[in-house]
């Protein structure tokens, strides 16, 4: 098969370019960096394969509409500890009059 088919064939199984899905893939493995790790932003980019923090930024501000350092703070996972399930009262008791779906 050509190149050219294999590009068509990957268009049609997939529904974008090699190009534009291997930077997707960049901007997901960037957009998950900042809510696992403290790396400062152009070394994030760097581990992405997005280059420079300017590329990042732009790339991220284009796609997801989220700037690196808003990923930190708004998708950082909550520091380790008990969770009460959800729909349940903060004590962790189940709903009254019910029981605790799981």
């Amino acid at each position: 098969m050509s190149v050219r088919g294999e590009f068509r064939r990957f268009r049609e199984e997939v529904g974008t370019t090699p190009g534009q899905w291997l930077t997707r893939q960049r901007i997901e493995h960037a957009r998950r960096l900042p809510e696992a790790t403290d790396l400062p932003v152009d070394r994030t980019a760097e581990e992405a394969g997005l280059g420079t923090g300017a590329s990042l930024r732009r790339h991220m501000s284009g796609s997801i509409r989220v700037a690196p350092s808003a990923c930190r703070q708004t998708f950082r996972a909550a520091p380790p500890g008990p969770r009460p399930p959800a729909g349940s009262p903060a004590g962790g008791a189940p709903p009254r009059g019910g029981t605790l779906e799981v």
